[in-house]
């Protein structure tokens, strides 16, 4: 892996070096040669290359070029449960171009989501982890100027219906959902939540969850469902052939430590 991702920053600051060769200032002092690459170029070489978190944070320490530059390149940002509030709104404020933000185990999210609506991005995607409950003032202010189409909240202890109407009415256009160890949820919850947003659904994640009753069973309609995580959930054979039946469009489907009968299994996927 060492090798193949050395392979790759070799070649692409070969290929920056003759593409901006005519724009390279080459300054000589005595026997020394400084060289000095634009913005754009260490911009490229650091936006293909494998970089999590950590490694962005490495390179923003050697230079005052560097910080600048990726804190343009950052997409995604996870924001510690330690942080003050105010730490928290500097911290996001940095980075003027990020899509994704992770908010796991924070408590003051019906404070900082109204604000994210001041900062030029516009993110795509929620990360609500290990939440006491949703932060419903919140994330109504931030659905006025949203462009969510994946919103996670798993590990959360607790959603009520009205959570999960609110959810799926302030975003319509969500594609992704992860809902997974979520166990103290409404039996009407699922139903609600897919009420507002079931037309653009294509990946929803209930791993751990049991909220299959009867009724959203019997109404269980997502047309662009390709991708359906029912590990360890309640799901039994009717549930599961009903809601294969529903969502024809279905390409993947996990079952990891789910009791089904053989004779069921074969009748769904064939």
């Amino acid at each position: 892996m060492k090798r193949k991702a050395t392979t790759c920053s070799s070649s692409l600051i070969l290929l920056i070096n003759m593409k901006a060769a005519k724009r390279i200032k080459t300054t000589r002092r005595r026997d020394s040669v400084s060289v000095y690459l634009p913005d754009e170029c260490w911009g490229l070489v650091f936006k293909n290359l494998p970089m999590d978190d950590r490694d962005y944070n490495s390179i923003s320490l050697v230079s005052k070029q560097f910080l600048s530059i990726t804190n343009r390149l950052r997409s995604s940002l996870t924001i510690k449960s330690n942080l003050t509030t105010e730490q928290a709104l500097n911290l996001i404020r940095r980075f003027p171009k990020l899509t994704s933000l992770d908010f796991s185990g924070r408590r003051d999210l019906d404070y900082i989501l109204p604000r994210l609506s001041t900062f030029p991005f516009r993110l795509t995607s929620l990360k609500l982890d290990k939440i006491s409950t949703i932060p419903a003032s919140g994330l109504l202010a931030f659905s006025i100027t949203s462009t969510l189409n994946s919103f996670t909240c798993s590990h959360t202890n607790f959603l009520h219906s009205s959570h999960m109407f609110l959810v799926g009415n302030c975003f319509p256009e969500l594609q992704r959902i992860d809902l997974s160890h979520c166990k103290d949820i409404y039996p009407d919850s699922l139903h609600l939540l897919l009420k507002g947003c079931r037309e653009n659904i294509t990946h929803l994640n209930l791993t751990d969850c049991s909220i299959f009753t009867e009724d959203i069973i019997m109404n269980f309609q997502v047309p662009k469902l390709k991708v359906l995580n029912l590990s360890s959930s309640s799901v039994d054979d009717k549930t599961l052939y009903v809601i294969t039946k529903s969502c024809t469009g279905i390409l993947k489907l996990y079952l990891n430590i789910v009791m089904l009968s053989d004779t069921r299994v074969i009748t769904v996927v064939s």
